[in-house]
């Protein structure tokens, strides 16, 4: 080969290398773009595996299952027309993507909806297949099941139809093989189709769902033979709270499966923090939530200032030890830095001004001791963390600061995007002195806004020589029995050099209910290190330990 011909093949090698990098660059800061404001600051861009994600979800181009608008029960003409009609004729109301409806009677095929209009499916189908909603029909039975089918050959639609059957009903037999039988003999299209695993309310109230239920249904879910981005397991509201850990496992075992949480009266049967539950302890397109509309206003607003902060940054895998955290963000100078920076979550301290001297107001400030000014009120904190729609974390120092700095934030709630925790060292902890703010006052207190996460902790002290300082058994129990009937969600505060002596202790803790989590921080001079924190984030789950700690003492992802 010529050095001349040997010459032009390296230099056409370096210019396809050239060109090769430059095109990766453009992609690097196109997608870094995307995820950034023009001060550079994350803004939160979902991160959402379409390949996984529900269809009813990816039908309606929607990443969280709370903003799938539903009509539940849905048993008149009028309310079918209102569905259709309601995003059309007021721009200011979203529509409804599902209405669900109950098939009253199946005889000769032609299946009628429950309610006094004898309204026939077929009709709704048709009224449906103009609009864009999507439908939930709820049988009882095979023979009801299969008059549906019929029904679905005569009708076109491109909108998600779930057909929803029950099992583990104890007084319902459904054959699921029966099922699939007539599914295959009709030869119902079904990419529009999906199927609803409904269990019973009965059953749950009865056994509960355990490990053995969930065996059960994950053997069901394997047998189903049907696309599993298009099967669901529904259970009932007023159920989920004890029955959460056994559909955890089963959503966790059938990771494209979803569930359904239903009901029309849940400010009866459950509550919104039963809810809030669930939601804070699973990625969000895994959750669908059929309720009425009054419980379903109250639930976006909760999960907006209660809810975790891992779904409000996406946080994907699920991995508290990301969030990244402002401690004692006191002055302004500190309040710029961790608004303008990576920052997700700002903790401030306050108090009132001319705490504990004859001159006290009633304004909250941001101050960690009597006796500091730093010429920033806790309304004017709060505005600048609104702007930039970052979490924030309220250590509220003296009691007769909870009320005035919580009439604040129920004044600016229509304004927050993000988590709001409210934190009180409220017990005495391992060497601390008696807590400044009293439990019960405190909680009385929250009460000016309860939609909050609560931040439960101890008094301490710097562990210094002594090395068997640690939180005990006993410290926890206490803890546990006044938190225990509390709804909002719980985080405790816990001190990083203590942490790795008191594991045993806060796994308990964490073992008596899913809403709980830990927040590890630490003080000047506190012996903390590294491989300590690496240890806890290893030993604890890692969706359930937050670490406000400096960089350098952040626990390593794995």
């Amino acid at each position: 080969m010529s050095t001349k011909s040997s010459t032009k093949r390296v230099f056409l090698i370096t210019i396809t290398l050239v060109i090769l990098a430059l095109f990766i660059a453009v992609i690097v800061l196109a997608v870094r773009k995307r995820g950034c404001d023009n001060k550079g600051n994350d803004v939160h861009a979902p991160i959402v595996s379409v390949q996984n994600r529900h269809y009813i979800l990816d039908n309606f181009k929607k990443d969280d299952g709370i903003n799938i608008r539903w009509l539940p029960n849905v048993n008149s003409r009028t309310q079918i027309d209102t569905a259709i009609s309601i995003g059309k004729e007021n721009s200011n109301m979203s529509k409804y993507n599902m209405i669900e409806v109950i098939i009253q009677t199946a005889s000769g095929n032609d299946p009628v909806i429950g309610g006094t209009d004898g309204i026939k499916l077929l009709d709704t189908l048709k009224l449906l297949s103009v609009a864009d909603t999507g439908i939930k029909i709820n049988v009882k039975n095979n023979i009801e099941a299969k008059a549906v089918l019929s029904t679905l050959r005569n009708v076109v639609l491109d909108k998600p139809v779930l057909i929803s059957i029950p099992i583990l009903s104890p007084s319902t037999s459904f054959d699921l093989d029966r099922f699939k039988k007539d599914m295959s003999a009709l030869q119902v299209k079904d990419n529009y189709i999906g199927i609803n695993l409904a269990i019973s309310k009965s059953f749950c109230d009865l056994y509960g769902i355990e490990y053995g239920t969930s065996e059960y249904i994950s053997d069901l879910l394997k047998n189903l033979d049907f696309p599993a981005t298009k099967v669901t397991v529904e259970i009932e509201t007023d159920t989920i709270q004890s029955s959460w850990k056994g559909m955890k496992l089963i959503l966790d075992t059938n990771p494209r499966v979803k569930l359904i949480i239903s009901s029309s009266s849940l400010r009866v049967n459950g509550t919104t923090f039963d809810l809030l539950m669930v939601r804070n302890d699973a990625d969000k397109d895994k959750l669908l939530y059929n309720i009425d509309e009054a419980m379903s206003q109250d639930f976006v607003e909760v999960s907006s200032t209660a809810g975790s902060p891992l779904l409000y940054f996406n946080i994907t895998p699920r991995d508290a030890s990301s969030i990244l955290w402002s401690h004692n963000t006191d002055t302004w100078h500190l309040l710029n830095t961790a608004t303008q920076g990576d920052v997700m979550m700002i903790e401030g301290d306050i108090m009132l001004l001319g705490q504990d001297t004859g001159n006290k107001t009633n304004i909250p400030i941001m101050a960690h001791d009597v006796g500091d000014y730093n010429n920033i009120t806790f309304e004017q904190w709060i505005d600048e963390i609104i702007k930039v729609d970052k979490g924030m974390k309220l250590d509220l120092k003296t009691i007769d600061a909870v009320k005035p700095a919580l009439q604040i934030v129920s004044m600016k709630s229509s304004r927050i995007k993000g988590p709001v925790w409210a934190n009180a060292d409220i017990l005495k902890g391992p060497g601390g002195i008696d807590p400044r703010i009293p439990g019960n006052a405190f909680l009385e207190a929250i009460q000016e806004f309860p939609n909050v996460v609560l931040s439960l902790g101890w008094t301490t002290k710097n562990k210094g020589d002594d090395n068997n300082l640690n939180y005990t058994m006993e410290m926890v129990q206490e803890m546990y029995n006044i938190v225990k009937d509390l709804q909002q969600p719980i985080t405790f505060p816990v001190r990083a050099e203590q942490l790795i002596d008191s594991l045993d202790s806060f796994e308990w803790l964490l073992g008596k209910s899913r809403g709980y989590t830990l927040t590890v921080w630490t003080a000047k001079h506190d012996k903390v290190t590294k491989p300590d924190m690496d240890f806890a984030r290893r030993k604890l789950e890692a969706s359930r330990v937050y670490f406000d700690l400096p960089r350098e003492l952040r626990p390593t992802f794995v």
